[in-house]
């Protein structure tokens, strides 16, 4: 046997000459298969891993056991210094445990700082602990900063003697944003101090934050507060301040020293002397351009702040971002019509402003009472609603389509102009001005033909496909993926309509007002998906609607992933159901907060049922119902809208009308109630139409009461009540068909 160190020659030789590894490799198998033991050599060494020394600071640290609040702190910051996040967790859950009021973690962060909160919610190996830490140090300097009677008080010490407390305060205030100029505000306008430099100071140091109670101020040119805000906004050359300033430059209404007043922060913020007439056009436009711009383009968080005065008190009312532009577009309008820059069609848009206002305080599913309005009359009425018709307004148009409902009349509808208003509102790409449209033409009751008159039709078959479901259409040719997708779908409440092409995904989302969203296929054949958003978006019944392009597996795509489309999200299909609830809703975020819920949806139709049976007692000959049948057909298959459905049907008078009213009576599917209804609507399509059945219809009619034997005396007793009303209406016929008897001659 070899030993261990001739073993290594060998190889010492072999890599001393150079040789290829082949060779080498080959040397290695020749001295294995010779016999020679190399267990040695296939042991892999042991690996040694280095002691780590103990850390005298951690050591020390966990022998003193910290339990205050600020020894807390130290302790995590210096645990996560030295990369032992896993020692700080037990310091964090003590944090957590401390009962601190929010001075008390205000004092923290001043004296930590809030960078290592931040480090806390950062590390993995202290989540979730990390993130509530960080929320509620978070939460309490909110609330202490902001806290109303602490920055009162430092308002207050705004005026002290003593420097330090000036300056205390001053610190306090900086921080406390819109709250603290209101606080200053309060303070002056209760007070009335002399010395208004340090409240100046102040409010200029706080720039675009004191912004919203300025504005207040501003508002108000009889105020207390006026001429310190005034010289506020000329400090910081505040551009937004302008229209204000202007109201109360060319006021008649106003002072001598408040237009001059005026006229030189005016003169301060623009770097000249001011040209009114251009800056009126100018500020006139701006004031268009707010209101008819989307909310989320102006204010980015969901809810804003107005300010406003009571007396003395600064009062703060929060609002969606959805009245954004109606109440910021309004304050500057009132601020233009105070100094003359006032124009007809700005008259109008503020007459709009002031009832999406009032529909938005309301509710905007609660209809006005006739008393509130802020209209003249029913024309002026027209004319506002013609001004922001083209705009997306929606509140403000079905609150003048409100007031109309209540104080117009069918007169309205014929203008030399073309088709009324009230009229195009029909067309409208929300849904909720299309109902409101038509609440109102059906109350007025026009019996003749008016122009647009077809829009009537157009709307109400729409508004009636509504099948109380939610629809979503998956447009894609896979068909197990589109299985899987409709598995996941189903368990949410969705109905998945399957569609093979872009046309037809066209066709069912215009058929659909169910539909709440569209997933497609980026390759699915038709028109480019492109080209498909833009037909949706163009026509009023899909506008707003949301589409999504599928993310699925593409070998030749850049990433093996299929492209996205500009400007649409993207749904990655799951076979997890609560992976898709959370990829829905952040994807139906981007519908209009305006868009009907399904139950609206369903409200509509029931509304819409009710004004065609209505119409049908005496249609107008404008109105043509009988071939969109199939709508109402529909209908009736809807458990919501039966009973309407059965009353528009008897109405109806068609052979195909009487033909559905007995389907759910043959069928027996419908509960005993249901086809007692449908059988008296049957009853009354016959009195007033007569019997429309063909002969085999009629027939058919009598073998399923012969099949009937072995049914319940109820569902036989319904049928028999059908072949009644058939007998009897034949006997009608022949009777009214027979010539009539002569008097016998005596």
């Amino acid at each position: 046997m070899k030993t261990a160190l001739e073993i290594r020659r060998p190889f010492r030789a072999l890599l001393g000459k150079h040789l290829p590894v082949g060779k080498v490799l080959l040397g290695v198998v020749l001295l294995t298969s010779g016999g020679v033991s190399l267990a040695w050599a296939q042991q892999p060494p042991k690996k040694t891993t280095p002691v780590e020394a103990p850390d005298p600071l951690i050591q020390a640290l966990l022998e003193t056991q910290p339990r205050e609040p600020s020894e807390l702190v130290r302790a995590v910051k210096l645990l996560l210094s030295r990369q032992r996040p896993e020692l700080a967790q037990q310091f964090v859950q003590k944090l957590l445990q401390a009962k601190l009021d929010d001075q008390g973690w205000t004092q923290l962060v001043l004296e930590h700082g809030l960078e290592v909160f931040s480090q806390v919610a950062q590390e993995p190996k202290l989540a979730p602990a990390g993130q509530q830490l960080y929320r509620r140090v978070l939460q309490a300097l909110q609330r202490h900063l902001k806290d109303p009677q602490r920055l009162r008080q430092a308002a207050s010490q705004l005026e002290a003697v003593s420097p330090q407390q000036r300056y205390e305060a001053f610190r306090t205030l900086a921080l406390g944003g819109e709250q603290a100029a209101a606080a200053v505000l309060e303070h002056v306008a209760q007070n009335r101090p002399k010395n208004l430099a340090p409240f100046v100071a102040l409010l200029s140091y706080l720039g675009s934050k004191a912004h919203g109670p300025l504005r207040a101020s501003l508002a108000q040119p009889e105020h207390f507060t006026w001429p310190l805000v005034v010289e506020v906004a000329a400090r910081q050359r505040w551009r937004e301040a302008v229209p204000y300033l202007l109201g109360v430059a060319r006021g008649r209404a106003f002072s001598a020293t408040q237009r001059q007043l005026a006229h030189t922060a005016l003169v301060r913020i623009l770097g000249r002397e001011p040209d009114y007439q251009r800056l009126g056009a100018h500020w006139r436009a701006w004031v268009r351009k707010i209101y008819y711009s989307p909310p989320e383009a102006l204010w980015p968080e969901p809810t804003f702040t107005q300010w406003q005065w009571a007396g003395e008190h600064l009062q703060g009312q929060s609002y969606p971002r959805v009245m954004f532009p109606a109440l910021r577009a309004r304050e500057l309008m009132l601020a233009l019509h105070r100094g003359g820059l006032s124009t007809p069609d700005l008259a109008r848009i503020n007459y709009a402003c002031m009832t999406e206002q009032l529909k938005w305080q309301r509710g905007v599913s609660r209809p006005l009472e006739p008393n509130m309005r802020f209209v003249s009359n029913p024309r002026h009425a027209l004319e506002v609603l013609q001004e922001v018709l083209d705009h997306p307004r929606g509140v403000a148009q079905v609150g003048l389509l409100e007031y109309l409902y209540h104080h117009g009349n069918a007169q309205l509808l014929y203008t030399s102009q073309g088709e009324s208003p009230v009229v195009l509102a029909l067309a409208h790409p929300q849904a909720i001005v299309r109902h409101a449209a038509l609440r109102t033409i059906f109350r007025w009751q026009p019996k003749e033909t008016f122009p647009g008159c077809h829009r009537v039709v157009q709307a109400l078959v729409h508004m009636l496909r509504a099948h109380d479901t939610r629809v979503v259409l998956l447009g894609m040719r896979g068909t197990q993926a589109a299985s899987r997708i409709r598995g996941v779908l189903r368990p949410l409440g969705y109905e998945v309509v399957m569609c093979r092409t872009t046309q037809e995904v066209f066709r069912q989302a215009t058929a659909r007002p169910d539909c709440e969203l569209v997933l497609v296929d980026p390759y699915l054949p038709g028109v480019p998906i492109g080209e498909l958003v833009q037909r949706l978006q163009a026509d009023f019944r899909t506008h707003g609607l949301v589409v999504a392009t599928l993310l699925r597996y593409d070998p030749l795509a850049p990433g093996g992933q299929t492209p996205p489309v500009r400007g649409l999200p993207q749904f990655l299909p799951t076979e997890e159901v609560e992976d898709a609830r959370e990829q829905l809703e952040q994807l139906l975020v981007r519908r209009s907060p305006l868009q009907p819920t399904r139950e609206q949806r369903l409200r509509f139709a029931q509304e819409g049922l009710r004004w065609a049976a209505r119409w049908l007692e005496q249609p107008p000959s404008w109105l043509e119902l009988r071939s969109h049948q199939e709508v109402f057909v529909a209908a009736l298959e809807v458990p919501a809208l039966r009973t309407e459905a059965v009353e528009v049907l008897s109405r109806l008078g068609t052979p195909e009308s009487q033909q559905a009213l007995l389907l759910p009576i043959n069928r027996g599917l419908y509960s005993l109630q249901e086809r007692q209804k449908c059988l008296e609507g049957f009853r009354a399509s016959v009195k007033r139409f007569g019997l429309l059945l063909t002969p085999g219809q009629i027939l058919a009619q009598y073998d399923r009461y012969n099949r009937s034997a072995t049914e319940d005396a109820q569902t036989q007793a319904l049928l028999s009540a059908v072949l009644d009303v058939i007998e009897q209406a034949g006997s009608e016929v022949r009777h009214a068909s027979s010539p009539g008897t002569q008097d016998a001659e005596p």
